[in-house]
């Protein structure tokens, strides 16, 4: 909250971000998030922070970004590679950025 990794520049499409950051307990040490893998029952333990998607509608963003951080980085930039129209960026837990091949187009330059 209150740092900005990036900033990105789009007209007629939506961003959305599924992260980790805002909606977590922590208990004995160990912190739970509210993206569940459905065959645990327990938060995803995948090292990302975040996953954004650049997309048309925002519905497909929400499902997109929940679905990629699912995956983790490595099929999730897969997946959105494979798709038009849909970029992503995915945030590690060392602010570390991994972008979709389109992504980059939206960077805000200045």
């Amino acid at each position: 909250r209150g740092k900005v990794i990036g900033a990105v520049e789009v007209f007629d499409k939506t961003v959305v971000t599924s992260g980790i950051y805002e909606r977590f307990i922590e208990e004995d040490g160990v912190r739970y998030h509210h993206i569940l893998n459905p065959k645990t029952g327990y938060s995803y333990e995948n090292d990302l922070s975040s996953v954004t998607i650049i997309s048309k509608k925002s519905i497909q963003g929400d499902a997109l970004s929940t679905v990629c951080f699912s995956l983790g980085k490595e099929k999730g930039l897969e997946l959105l590679n494979s798709l038009e129209g849909v970029s992503g960026c995915f945030i590690d837990e060392n602010n570390q950025v991994s972008y979709s091949q389109s992504f980059k187009h939206y960077l805000n330059k200045d």
